[in-house]
């Protein structure tokens, strides 16, 4: 199911709470903009920086990252006006202002709207100056979505001067429709005025089309103001609200198999335990990214201090690391932005999309992908910023870069079969080999697939072990490979949990595959062997949780990652132990498609591989490995 989709009706049902029965009645239903970012981000409409904080800390934790100046929005969809109730401030320059500022707002809330209820408090990147517009949708009942665009901001309704137009529409409308304001005029460049980025407007207007087209539940919208910058210079969408209309057909959603249940916030890199770390690891702890970090996390830092302190990754087998070692460094090198990103050839080869699908797909197998496959690229699945970058290692961009994908619309997920008999060592050794000899492959892969692209002239970004924009398991699932699992790793049918991933984004027309359903879900909830075997007690033996929007079971990756530090190694158990984690052979793949079929014989499966194969014991290492330090 479309993300957008789930995220409309999970919400429409949230701010509604009183049952199923009036989401099937017609109903309208008001979203602040803290809501209506979430969408318009997914149609890569670009949004001024800002997040929702539920408390002053992490408002001023949010306001810090950004870096000030800031703008501080009160959050309510009791307050649909917020400068008419004075619940905006600007120019916020210090924490000191700060404060003041957020108990002004809440202040100035209850005294003008004592009923309202506070969602919490945005806070948003001050923008540079520019010239405001207004966009927007509305329904009509005759003639459809009309999109309507005018002079923006406070004198939208002063001076009237706007356009509208039905949807859908080209840039040949778009364009006609600018030139019939008069703020047109304004905006290229009016009696020796400078001129502004009227084609970033124009591609905001036909993302917005897109989107009232695709979705018939969304009433009206309104973007105001869209702040536009000189030209060359693009526009960002500084407020914006949502009307959605609840129709009935909506109830056919919430029976979906999907187990995306509400908006999803965009995940930032430099929450990754692994990003953490590399704060201590690369950049020291008087660094300005070590400060700036955990300053307002006090028990993330003692728990990294103490890792910190433990044996590296590989460091109980001294002689033979190196091992690992190289192929990681190599990694490496494929992951500067010079390799994995670049500047696509002049001209583009034309091919339909099912056409160009076939050809990236068999590129990609020949390249040395064990699975393909091609789907759009849902924006929330990509980070908000970067956080891996070795230290600001030579080549990477920097910590805290933010990240923009939205030029992407499709996603080429592959998948990298591991060596069995390593991982079958796991938790030792081997098994960090088996998972670098994937990656290296991985890697080698998706930088080759995106120079093809480029060269056919379309823009392509690798994304692999080295640097990753995007988080690659539901990337995966989205493109059809496989489905999550209770461990949080990717299961396909072909080789279980044994596998690892590497994606390739693009603006190529692509023809997209779609997320298949191989009985993963109904036979995790049957099976706990992974939760069983985990030694750190990270993954879940009980029910899926709502994390994030997503229904979920939600892996601790605080104990996961522990245990790597304790024991020297990735660990692997989980993958070991897994049913789905076979030999390809033509038992264990019959074995697969009867697994696939859901009902109590799952049970009766995850029961006979613990009967036949008995409890998990690590298989002895290849003679050229030198064994193990054990503690």
């Amino acid at each position: 199911m479309d993300s957008i989709h789930s995220a409309i009706l999970f919400a429409s049902l949230l701010i509604d709470p009183q049952a199923e029965s009036r989401v099937l009645k017609s109903c309208l239903k008001v979203w602040g903009e803290h809501l209506t970012r979430r969408i318009l981000s997914v149609y890569g409409i670009p949004l001024v920086e800002g997040k929702l904080a539920s408390n002053k800390n992490g408002a001023l934790r949010i306001a810090e990252e950004i870096g000030y100046p800031v703008v501080l929005k009160g959050a309510s969809k009791d307050v649909l006006h917020k400068s008419d109730a004075n619940a905006v401030i600007v120019g916020i320059e210090n924490d000191e202002e700060f404060s003041t500022a957020y108990r002004g707002i809440i202040a100035n809330i209850k005294s003008r709207h004592p009923n309202a209820q506070l969602d919490g408090m945005l806070v948003e990147k001050m923008a540079g100056k520019g010239e405001e517009v207004i966009i927007g949708m509305k329904r009509d009942v005759s003639f459809g979505p009309m999109i309507m665009f005018g002079m923006g901001g406070v004198f939208v309704e002063l001076f009237k001067d706007v356009a509208f137009r039905i949807a859908p529409l080209s840039s040949g409308d778009i364009e006609e429709m600018l030139r019939s304001t008069k703020a047109f005029q304004l905006l290229n460049g009016w009696r020796g005025s400078p001129k502004y980025d009227i084609h970033a407007i124009e591609d905001v207007i036909l993302r917005l089309s897109k989107l009232a087209v695709d979705h018939p539940e969304i009433q009206e919208i309104e973007i105001n103001p869209l702040r536009v910058f000189p030209e060359g210079q693009g526009a960002l969408a500084l407020d914006c609200r949502l009307i959605l209309k609840c129709l009935q057909e909506l109830h056919k959603f919430t029976k979906h198999k999907d187990d995306v249940r509400g908006l999803i916030e965009r995940f930032d890199e430099r929450d990754m335990v692994f990003a953490r770390q590399d704060l201590i690891r690369y950049f020291g702890k008087d660094s300005q990214q070590y400060l700036q970090y955990f300053k307002n996390r006090p028990d993330e830092e003692k728990f990294h201090t103490k890792l910190s302190n433990k044996d590296p990754l590989g460091g109980r087998n001294p002689r033979d690391a190196y091992m690992f070692r190289a192929q990681f460094g190599m990694i490496e090198l494929l992951g500067t932005e010079g390799v994995v990103d670049g500047i696509p050839a002049g001209k583009r080869q034309s091919f339909p999309p099912e056409r160009a699908a076939l050809k990236i797909k068999e590129t990609a197998r020949l390249y040395g992908a064990d699975l393909v496959g091609i789907g759009r690229l849902n924006q929330e699945w990509t980070y908000s910023h970067v956080g891996s970058t070795g230290g600001d290692r030579k080549g990477y961009q920097p910590w805290g870069t933010v990240i923009d994908l939205s030029g992407h619309k499709s996603a080429i997920a592959m998948g990298f079969r591991m060596d069995l008999g390593l991982l079958r060592c796991a938790p030792y050794f081997p098994t960090m080999l088996a998972t670098a000899q994937a990656y290296a492959q991985s890697a080698w892969t998706a930088v080759r697939l995106a120079e093809y692209i480029r060269q056919m002239g379309y823009s392509a970004r690798a994304h692999h072990f080295s640097n990753y924009q995007l988080l690659a398991v539901p990337v995966a699932v989205d493109c059809g490979i496989g489905e999550l699992s209770r461990a949080g790793y990717l299961i396909t049918k072909e080789f279980g949990l044994g596998i690892r991933l590497s994606v390739v984004t693009t603006d190529m027309p692509l023809c997209h595959d779609d997320p298949v359903d191989i009985g993963v879900q109904s036979f995790c909830e049957q099976c706990y062997l992974c939760a069983q075997d985990c030694p750190s007690g990270a993954i879940p033996a009980g029910e899926k949780v709502l994390h994030n929007g997503v229904m979920k079971w939600k892996l601790d990756e605080k104990k996961c990652y522990s245990y790597w530090h304790v024991n020297g190694t990735d660990c692997g158990i989980c993958m070991a132990v897994c049913p789905w984690t076979k030999p390809q052979t033509l038992f264990h793949r019959s074995m697969a498609e009867i697994a696939s079929l859901k009902g109590p014989h799952q049970r009766m499966m995850a029961w006979a591989e613990r009967v036949l194969y008995g409890k998990y014991k690590p298989a002895l290492p290849p003679d050229y490995l030198e064994p193990q330090k054990r503690r």
